[in-house]
């Protein structure tokens, strides 16, 4: 079954809010911004960062991505997001939360985790996040929301 939602508010926006800008230093690949694709907006990231996330079991590789904190937040952006209505076009893994430091949180609240394929989008809706106390790097477990789908992953910057 597939999971069909849109990615948390916090999540979509900061992915658009994000400052584009060129490639990271020795990549020259991939140009970050955004642009109009078959009628759908896409947001790219581009950087060091990558995650990996295991569900159904498959094992889902993103990279190409970016940690930072914008307004309080705390975001991690990899890959290239297609925002709804749109359906997802590309691979895309976001981290999002409020929180200032690392430990241990549960999901919903204060911590958003999702990710898209193409064809489907992904959110956490009950398990727990752990984020390094240098905020570089983190892990989650948890259920998907609708279909609810075990899932593990972790992300570095």
């Amino acid at each position: 079954m597939k999971t069909v939602i849109a990615i948390g508010c916090a999540a979509a926006l900061l992915a658009v809010a994000g400052p584009g800008g060129a490639s990271s230093a020795g990549s020259t690949s991939c140009t970050a911004g955004v642009k109009t694709v078959g009628g759908a907006t896409q947001r790219t990231f581009c950087g060091p960062a990558k995650a990996t996330v295991k569900i159904g079991g498959k094992t889902l590789r993103f990279s190409g991505g970016k940690c930072e904190k914008l307004g309080g937040f705390y975001t991690v952006n990899i890959g290239t997001i297609t925002l709804p209505p749109s359906k997802p076009k590309s691979m895309y893994f976001g981290f999002t939360t409020t929180k200032k430091r690392g430990g241990r949180y549960k999901v919903f609240g204060n911590v958003t985790v999702a990710w898209e394929t193409p064809g489907t989008r992904y959110a956490l809706g009950n398990g727990t996040v752990k984020i390094s106390s240098s905020m570089k790097r983190g892990s989650f477990a948890g259920t998907t929301i609708l279909a609810s789908q075990k899932a593990t992953g972790s992300w570095t910057c």
